[in-house]
């Protein structure tokens, strides 16, 4: 899933053009990596008294708390006290928030899983023009994560009574490629502590590609391919590495050999998650 971890809390915030002083303060206070005297500046502008003066500031500094929470920064990391941060700025159409609540609801961090929450956060903040969040919807209806709301039959539409209409044919799988080497397989996968992490790397309709970019990509095993199960179309998944929390693969992330897709777009599973979704 997309989220952006790289971008700073200043770059974000820098847009609203009119600075409170305690708002500023926080900001200055970020910039300067004292995260302790920005949190308690960003606490006393969304605690003043009464209606908030500037709501742009006041959802900003909402946002910003919960971002200090979400990389524990100055606070514990706590995705569950970010998640509640977050729905107060996402209720405000703050779409960097809306987005990334939605991220959490689609991995169950801090939050229950629920991929319908995540397509409606998702969809706000796309809504809003936020291209990370239009980018997240689109990944989850390619994972076949989510599927796309049935149409209603157009109401001039003749009833025919006497033919059924014809059933949408799942598309056969391809057979099945010889194994890349070093594939741990769907086993391994299984073997695996529902509770511990891996990180997905890429899923692609086709396995040959999908092999030519595991011989690309040497060295970094343990690794697996599966094939989800409910995809009208087939799709192959491949997932990286056993990780006891959710930190430990994103550091691993870092270490990955070059030539992979971008960062912020690998995601981070539960096994127990990708356990139940194996063919």
């Amino acid at each position: 899933m997309k989220v952006n971890f790289a971008v700073g809390l200043s770059s974000l915030l820098l847009a609203v053009t009119t600075a409170h002083a305690d708002y500023q303060a926080g900001l200055d206070a970020y910039d300067a990596g004292d995260h302790a005297t920005a949190l308690a500046e960003w606490l006393e502008e969304i605690n003043r008294p009464g209606d908030p003066e500037n709501s742009a500031l006041y959802r900003e500094s909402l946002y910003a708390i919960a971002m200090l929470y979400w990389q524990g920064q100055g606070v514990e990391q706590n995705y569950a006290v970010a998640a509640a941060w977050l729905r107060q700025a996402a209720h405000r159409n703050h779409p960097g928030a809306q987005n990334k609540l939605g991220f959490l609801f689609s991995m169950g961090e801090g939050v229950g899983q629920d991929y319908q929450e995540a397509r409606r956060w998702f969809e706000r903040a796309a809504a809003l023009g936020d291209p990370d969040a239009a980018y997240n919807l689109d990944q989850m209806f390619r994972q076949g994560l989510l599927q796309p709301a049935e149409e209603e039959p157009a109401a001039s539409a003749p009833q025919v009574a006497d033919k059924a209409p014809a059933a949408t044919p799942i598309e056969a799988a391809p057979a099945r490629l010889a194994q890349p080497a070093g594939d741990a397989g769907v086993p391994w996968i299984l073997a695996q502590n529902p509770e511990h992490y891996t990180i997905q790397v890429i899923a692609l309709r086709d396995p040959e590609k999908l092999y030519e970019f595991i011989d690309r990509n040497p060295g970094w095993a343990p690794f697996a391919v599966y094939r989800p199960s409910g995809n009208r179309r087939p799709l192959w998944v491949l997932v990286q590495g056993a990780y006891p929390s959710v930190a430990a693969a994103r550091g691993a992330t870092r270490s990955f050999p070059g030539g992979l897709q971008k960062r912020g777009e690998l995601w981070i599973r539960k096994f127990g998650m990708v356990q139940g979704m194996i063919e």
